[in-house]
């Protein structure tokens, strides 16, 4: 009861959620009767490769977060089970923390509900390099999937950086677009935990 365990199924670009699924309620199955203080899913949609994501340069894209819909499907259906949702953040796992790729296109990955809305600039060696990043920013805002400045210090700084008060290079962006996500995710399971509860005290009253 002192100890977790913690269902690692790294980069899942090239899974399906089915399959995500019918493992994660495998292991669970397997588990639960160990009394372990809890289970957890950790998992990254995120592709190492943009055109993993948007084929195209300077266009837009949605990508589905597998591992937190599998995460609500599995505790929905489990809900006494202590079943915790991990994070791997919104950067590929097998990506090397000192890989230099000095082609690597703009971009911003934003985390919406269920889903990463990823906007694509184009290689950093090309056009306005670095500062395509003011327009990318220009064009999250526009979409209607941001949050506005005050949701995040991340938001803060994309709402700056479309009004060229804030430029940033990558290793700022991925923190810019770790602040949005880690805030947006907390909020996401803090309100699905809440509606887990809800239907469980319905079912208690009924």
């Amino acid at each position: 009861e002192n100890c977790s365990v913690l269902l690692d199924f790294d980069d899942v670009t090239k899974m399906s959620i089915l399959d995500i699924q019918e493992n994660t309620q495998r292991a669970i199955d397997i588990l639960d009767s160990y009394d372990f203080k809890f289970i957890s899913i950790a998992g990254c949609s995120v592709s190492g490769d943009i055109n993993g994501m948007v084929p195209e340069i300077n266009t837009d894209g949605v990508v589905i977060r597998k591992e937190f819909k599998v995460w609500k499907t599995i505790r929905k259906f489990n809900p006494n089970v202590r079943f915790i949702f991990g994070d791997y953040g919104i950067a590929n796992p097998q990506l090397s923390d000192d890989l230099i790729a000095p082609d690597a296109n703009g971009k911003i990955r934003y985390t919406i509900e269920d889903s990463y809305f990823v906007v694509r600039g184009y290689s950093r060696r090309q056009g306005d390099k670095g500062a395509q990043v003011y327009g990318l920013c220009r064009r999250l805002i526009n979409s209607g999937h941001y949050m506005g400045p005050s949701f995040s210090w991340g938001d803060f700084k994309i709402n700056e950086c479309a009004q060229e008060q804030f430029l940033g290079n990558s290793t700022n962006w991925v923190s810019i677009d770790t602040s949005h996500h880690m805030t947006y995710v907390l909020a996401e399971v803090k309100e699905f935990e809440k509606k887990i509860v809800e239907e469980k005290t319905r079912e208690i009253l009924i």
